[in-house]
C-alpha cells in the first residue's frame, strides 16, 4: 500500500481520513499546517499528498507550490481539498501545481478513486521518464546525469557508482547552473590531466638523471 500524508488543520478531518486510510492498508503520515507539509514531503516522500488548502502558517497553495518546485518532490501527486466550491477553484488549485482536487466534506469512495487515479498517473510518467546509463567513465556519467536530472527524468546507474548531491543541487539553480557547473567539471578534470602529467614528466626526468 501506499505512503500517503495528509497535511490538514480540522483535528476531526485528519482524525477520520487518518483511520480510513489506515484501514485500508495505508501507511499514513500528518502534518498540521503547510509548513509542516512541505517539510515532511521533503523528508519522508510519500507517495500521494491530501493536501487543505486553507491551511496555518503557509496555506495549502503555497505549500503545493514549494513541493513542486523541488526537485525531489516535483512529481509527487497532490489531490487538493477544501471546501470551497466556487467556479474557479478547481483552476487555482490546478495552477498552484495540484493533480487533483476534490471538495470536503470528503466523500472517501469518491477520494479514494481519485487517489488510485493520481498514482497510477504518476507511475506511467515515472517509467516513461526513467533513464538507464550505463558509463564507466566519470565525466562522461556526470555530464549525462546533469542533462537528464535537469529534465526531471529518473536516473539509474550501471558501471560504478557516484555521488549525484551535487547534481541535484545544480539543476534546482536551472540553466545557468547548468553551464555554470559544467565549466567547473571541464575544469577540474582539465586541471587533474595537467597534473598527471607533470607528474609522469618528473617520474621520467629522476629516471634519465639515475640512469
Amino acid at each position: 500500500m501506499a505512503k500517503i500524508l495528509l497535511v490538514e488543520d480540522n483535528e476531526m478531518n485528519r482524525d477520520m481520513l487518518s483511520r480510513r486510510l489506515s484501514r485500508k492498508g495505508h501507511e499514513v503520515l500528518i502534518a498540521v499546517d503547510g509548513a509542516e507539509g512541505v517539510s515532511m514531503a521533503m523528508a519522508k516522500l510519500p507517495d500521494l499528498i491530501l493536501m487543505d488548502m486553507n491551511l496555518p502558517v503557509l496555506d495549502g497553495w503555497q505549500a503545493t507550490q514549494q513541493i513542486k518546485a523541488a526537485v525531489e518532490t516535483s512529481t509527487i501527486p497532490v489531490i487538493a481539498l477544501t471546501a470551497h466550491a466556487m467556479t474557479g477553484d478547481r483552476e487555482k488549485c490546478m495552477k498552484a501545481g495540484c493533480d487533483d482536487y476534490d471538495t470536503k466534506p470528503v466523500e472517501f469512495p469518491r477520494l479514494l478513486g481519485k487517489m488510485n487515479a493520481s498514482q497510477r498517473g504518476h507511475a506511467m510518467k515515472r517509467d516513461e521518464g526513467s533513464v538507464l546509463v550505463v558509463e564507466d567513465n566519470e565525466v562522461n556519467r556526470d555530464l549525462l546525469a546533469c542533462w537528464f536530472q535537469y529534465q526531471g527524468r529518473a536516473l539509474s546507474f550501471a558501471g560504478g557508482g557516484f555521488q549525484f548531491k551535487s547534481v541535484l543541487h545544480m539543476a534546482r539553480s536551472g540553466a545557468d547552473g547548468v553551464k555554470n557547473w559544467l565549466q567547473d567539471r571541464e575544469q577540474a578534470h582539465l586541471q587533474k590531466s595537467i597534473e598527471k602529467q607533470e607528474k609522469s614528466e618528473r617520474l621520467l626526468g629522476k629516471e634519465n638523471t639515475n640512469g
